[in-house]
């Protein structure tokens, strides 16, 4: 008996182990605590012609929570993944897989992308709408993020951008309405028109040495700001770029700068101290641009 039973324990034991190993293997734990789920060909519909293109979803696919995009996959067609009611979480196996643009728009319940490692641009409107979607984590290999890329992300609250962003383009991240902390990498070339527009709870942007352009309406309405730090590469300010930033007190404008537009520092109630560089444009030109609610003074 003292041997049955002796063997019945060694065999459920053994099964337990392996059912743990199973359960641990599917599951895919993240080291962020995420679990990545088993990727499922059927889940997408493929291109007829370029058998490693997903256009879209199956009717299954579309009825998914989390999906993990099969490493088969090499490029998603414009706007594959647009839409879904229920997606929440995706994942990639693949490290090099091309995003078309419009990839998530309008992904109401997004809520976690982890983006392939590999990655060179968020793709234009890739996550216009996603109106649930806190947080975003950059790859180190982005270097330009397009227009409209997190459009009215309604939710997201930081940003972790890469090391290479080169350039953020227009409306990138306009609306975003809860935004409070995106920290800009000194490899920042260009930050395109209505870039951060309306972003009321944007708190204070290092703008690092190398930047050279802020388009027009770039930082409107980010009433968090009290003082702006321009870097001495910047040679463009577009205009209305800080208008009704109602509560910046202080700016520093480089010598770099070419020319400074009228209205770019528009304001309701705060007076702003300008500090400018003695002789620069925005030294000579300060008449043309304050509006009555300024004053200079060199540093």
């Amino acid at each position: 008996m003292k041997k049955i039973y002796g063997t019945l324990m060694i065999i459920v034991m053994s099964m337990l182990l392996l059912t743990a190993c199973g359960d641990e293997e599917e599951s895919n734990t993240k080291s962020d605590g995420n679990s990545q789920v088993v990727a499922n060909e059927d889940y997408f519909k493929w291109d007829d012609f370029e058998p490693t293109k997903i256009v879209g979803y199956t009717e299954e696919g579309l009825k998914q929570k989390e999906l993990t995009i099969p490493a088969k996959c090499t490029e998603l067609a414009y706007g594959a993944l647009r839409e879904s009611p229920n997606l929440e979480k995706v994942y990639f196996e693949n490290p090099d897989v091309i995003m078309g643009d419009a990839m998530f728009r309008e992904c109401l319940a997004l809520k976690y992308v982890e983006l392939p490692t590999n990655l060179v641009a968020i793709p234009e409107s890739c996550f216009l709408e996603c109106s649930s979607l806190e947080e975003i984590e950059i790859p180190e290999t982005v270097k330009v993020i397009g227009e409209d890329a997190f459009y009215k992300c309604l939710a997201l609250k930081s940003v972790k951008l890469g090391s290479n962003i080169e350039e953020i383009g227009v409306s990138a991240f306009e609306s975003c309405t809860s935004l409070e902390i995106i920290n800009l990498s000194e490899s920042l070339k260009n930050i395109g028109d209505y870039a951060f527009a309306y972003n009321e709870k944007l708190e204070q942007v290092s703008f690092l040495k190398g930047l050279e352009s802020i388009g027009e309406w770039a930082f409107y309405n980010c009433h968090e700001f009290t003082k702006v730090e321009l870097p001495e590469t910047l040679t463009t300010l577009g205009t209305m770029a800080f208008t009704y930033c109602n509560n910046l007190k202080e700016i520093y404008l480089p010598a770099s700068l070419e020319t400074v537009e009228k209205s770019t520092f528009g304001q309701q109630a705060n007076v702003i101290t300008v500090y400018v560089k003695e002789g620069s444009a925005a030294d000579i030109q300060f008449d043309n641009y304050s509006d009555g609610m300024m004053r200079k003074k060199y540093y």
